[in-house]
């Protein structure tokens, strides 16, 4: 049994007789040709371009996200939809070959609630922009509470803002394997959305507070240039110290 795929079934699409209930309704064929089939192609070849098991089934995470798109219109893709369906899907795969695609698309529609408020849903949306700047303004409370020095040093930087756009809004699994990924996505997922959102916020915190000799010991520039290197992360040390702040009072 895939442990990450029975807690996310078991935390985002409730009871047996819950998951039974979604798994029979008859989806409807979305019409391609009114969806963003050409931004998701291109996406698709390059989420996890390493891993060989998304050769064989990227056909099928295809049709996930065609099918949301088709069943949410004010927002029907962005990038980070694709890392999300890859990392559900592989492991609802590995426990459940027949039902992996509906079980994908289900969880989706939760998780991307979570991180909504940082999607635009066009050229012109600035929602985004202003949610991002409220969320950087609670990330600097919380690492002043752990870190003053740290705290002084992040207050008038853009690394915040660029980590929330470039990682928070993707629930990080463009930074690391989809394996990686997985443990990262049990971590978060709880069946409150208030509380999967606190621990998506820890484990930012967590980032900053791991990684104080990058950020104290180069400038914003170059901090930014390194965080492209997503090897310098170090995950288990980030995700221990996010589980200790989930435990603080």
């Amino acid at each position: 049994m895939n442990l990450h795929a029975h807690t996310w079934r078991k935390m985002l699409l409730g009871t047996s007789t819950d998951i039974y209930n979604l798994r029979t309704i008859k989806l409807t064929m979305p019409n391609v040709e009114e969806l963003p089939a050409e931004e998701i192609n291109r996406d698709l070849g390059r989420t996890f371009p390493e891993e060989r098991f998304f050769l064989k089934h990227i056909d099928k995470i295809r049709n996930v996200l065609l099918w949301y798109a088709h069943t949410n219109t004010a927002v029907p893709y962005c990038q980070c939809f694709t890392f999300l369906a890859f990392v559900m899907y592989k492991h609802f795969y590995e426990n459940d070959k027949r039902h992996a695609m509906i079980d994908t698309y289900y969880s989706m529609h939760r998780m991307i609630l979570i991180i909504k408020p940082l999607l635009p849903k066009s050229a012109n949306d600035g929602y985004p922009l202003k949610f991002a700047q409220t969320l950087e303004s609670v990330i600097l409370l919380d690492v002043m509470r752990e870190d003053r020095l740290l705290y002084d040093r992040l207050k008038d930087s853009l690394i915040i803002k660029m980590v929330i756009l470039n990682g928070f809004s993707c629930y990080y699994l463009n930074w690391f394997s989809s394996d990686y990924g997985a443990v990262l996505l049990t971590f978060i997922i709880d069946k409150r959305s208030s509380m999967m959102f606190q621990r998506l916020l820890n484990f930012t915190v967590a980032f900053f507070l791991v990684h104080k000799s990058l950020f104290m010991g180069f400038e914003d520039d170059k901090c930014l240039e390194m965080l492209h290197e997503k090897e310098l992360v170090n995950f288990y040390a980030t995700l221990w110290k996010a589980k200790s702040l989930a435990l603080l009072p």
